[in-house]
């Protein structure tokens, strides 16, 4: 059983992206079930619309979950932690029935000053103990005369904390001296992270825990309470942070490639990211970089790891996107541009549903040259009338010289001989070259030429297939706009 637990207080990191697919591998493998809950207690960082945005971003990545999630189904919810706030509040009074929490009454004004003094003198941030022994007959009359107050959990003097972690090759080793009396229940009735976590992965079943690495230190804290409340510990699995290529830095979520949305706008196919994502945490045995997801999880081994930071390789990305994007049919290379182009390219998503056929058509010479879905409009936008625009004066005239009645010359010899003719490639090829000769011209220029009047660019798809795209009417259409037009252009 593993569970993926983010907090709605921001966007959906593609980190987090990376520890679901994850869990989800982790689950499928093994038969057992992976559960998406949300983690909402920390009410001072809550964003409106976060939580769909996780939803959203979950499936538009391609991770499927077993339970909980957006129609919250399954056998342990709720799945919202803010939706089961007298569980936690149980527990905590047993953890201080038991003594193995306290009430803290000090107010955020004494515990800053604590922590100045600590920084002043250079000693570790952690509670003074000042609540930890408290008196019943002083808890009570703090109680009754309205204090405030948070619970504590009390750690235990001279003891070590242990486990295998299931990322790393040694046992992990923690001295309680070194482990602060963490806050499990706010004043406010919330509980933090640790308490809610711990109480929610023994109540849903959870028996694995996939975590970043960041959290290594709170895991000594969360196996003391598995111990207080007398329950199971899961396997713990931490693992190591996305970091940036060239600064080796973890991917902070102040950088905008460190969201999920930002991949979306650049025009990285949710398949191609999953298989990115999996890529740099998995070598397939096949030294494939693309591969069908049921390979990942069925090879994914989080053992064999290793302790080195997965990297996010720009080149890496767009290698992986553009074969998958080659790889595509039709049909389905068409749904990804249309897909995408709704969202952020709108005009250019009905123009290629009112040409559907065409569309296909088009995408489907030379689908390589695309890289990402965003460069669908710059690289193929000139098939398509509503888009299309000749190149500048100056970019055309520069085939010959700048003698614009030379141009219109070859222009208008290739209508009359070419025009409504069935040649083949090699055939239209030797003509176009016999017309070269005959007009003083290189093959090139005349070539080019071409090229730019009917693409708009001196980059295309070769020449021959384009124009057999384009069709004879269209072909002559855009040649006749630049031969026909009367004195400059």
């Amino acid at each position: 059983m593993t569970r993926f637990a983010p907090s709605p207080t921001g966007f959906l990191h593609v980190g987090g992206v990376m520890q679901a697919l994850t869990d989800e591998a982790e689950a499928k493998r093994s038969g057992g079930v992976f559960i998406l809950r949300i983690e909402d207690t920390d009410r001072a960082r809550f964003v409106e619309g976060a939580e769909e945005a996780i939803y959203d971003g979950l499936d538009w990545a391609g991770v499927h979950v077993d339970e909980g999630g957006r129609e919250k189904k399954g056998n342990y919810g709720p799945y919202k932690q803010s939706e089961r706030l007298e569980t936690y509040l149980t527990y905590a009074k047993e953890l201080i029935k038991n003594g193995f929490a306290y009430p803290c009454f000090c107010t955020s004004e004494e515990l800053q000053k604590v922590r100045e003094e600590q920084e002043r003198t250079k000693q570790p941030r952690m509670y003074s103990g000042t609540c930890r022994d408290l008196s019943e007959k002083s808890i009570e009359e703090y109680i009754n005369a309205g204090k405030r107050f948070t619970v504590r959990l009390k750690v235990p003097e001279g003891e070590t904390v242990e486990w295998n972690d299931l990322t790393k090759k040694n046992p992990i080793t923690w001295d309680t001296k070194n482990i602060d009396d963490q806050v499990l229940l706010k004043s406010d009735g919330f509980p933090t992270y640790h308490l809610a976590n711990v109480v929610d992965d023994h109540l849903m079943g959870v028996n694995r825990v996939y975590r970043g690495e960041e959290w290594i230190s709170s895991t000594p804290k969360h196996l003391l309470m598995y111990k207080a409340l007398g329950w199971k510990a899961p396997e713990f699995g931490h693992l190591v942070l996305l970091r940036e290529l060239e600064t080796q830095q973890k991917l902070s979520k102040r950088k905008g490639e460190a969201g999920l949305e930002w991949y979306k706008k650049e025009g990285y196919a949710p398949e191609a990211l999953r298989n990115f994502l999996t890529r740099i945490m998995w070598a397939h045995p096949e030294g494939r970089d693309v591969y069908p997801h049921e390979d990942f999880i069925r090879g994914f081994d989080v053992h064999k790891m290793g302790e080195g930071a997965p990297q996010v390789n720009p080149k890496l990305l767009e290698h992986i996107n553009q074969e998958y994007l080659a790889r595509l049919d039709p049909e389905k290379r068409l749904e990804e541009v249309v897909n995408w182009a709704k969202a952020f390219e709108p005009e250019f998503a009905e123009i290629c549903m009112k040409h559907r056929d065409d569309a296909e058509r088009y995408l489907g010479i030379e689908p390589e040259r695309m890289k990402k879905l965003s460069e669908a409009k710059a690289l193929f936008g000139f098939y398509f009338s509503e888009l299309y625009v000749t190149a500048a004066r100056e970019e055309l005239l520069s085939e010959t010289a700048g003698d614009e009645a030379k141009m219109k010359e070859v222009l208008t010899a290739y209508v009359n001989e070419f025009y409504g003719q069935e040649d083949g490639h090699d055939a239209w090829q030797a003509k176009v070259r016999k017309l070269a000769s005959r007009t003083g011209l290189k093959d090139k220029n005349i070539f080019m030429l071409l090229r730019k009047v009917l693409t708009g660019s001196k980059n295309s798809p070769p020449l021959y297939e384009v124009m057999q795209a384009l069709g004879g009417e269209e072909v002559l259409k855009r040649i006749n706009a630049i031969r026909q037009k009367p004195g400059t252009f």
